[in-house]
């Protein structure tokens, strides 16, 4: 008998569920201060927990290794644009503005996400 292992995507909760509100030339908007990411492979993070933490991507054990954020529709290119709005080492971002993506790259917590 052979077992095999099988990874399975994070699980992303406590999204927000109403439309981002943004004003043309407006003040920047954060997107999200409640978003969840949960392993369901139950794999426990180095703090013991049950691997809910605040942050979404792929996830490598009890570490993510990427995550994007995208504008799915509205994106005017050129005008548009997403950060992390500070630096978050290892984490580094990478945004695309004709297609609205934005790639964060970094092994690190799902909490540091």
């Amino acid at each position: 008998m052979t077992i095999v292992r099988v990874d399975h995507p994070p699980v992303l909760s406590h999204v927000e569920d109403s439309p981002l509100q943004c004003v043309e030339d407006g003040a920047e908007v954060v997107v999200t201060e409640t978003l969840r990411v949960n392993d369901p492979d139950g794999e426990r993070d180095d703090d013991g927990g049950d691997g809910s933490n605040s942050a979404g991507g792929v996830a490598d054990g009890a570490m993510l290794v990427n995550a994007t954020v995208t504008i799915l529709s509205g994106l005017e290119r050129g005008f548009d644009h997403l950060d992390l709005n500070g630096k978050f080492d290892p984490i580094r971002e990478d945004y695309d503005a004709k297609t609205g993506v934005l790639l964060l790259r970094g092994r690190a917590s799902a909490q540091a996400y």
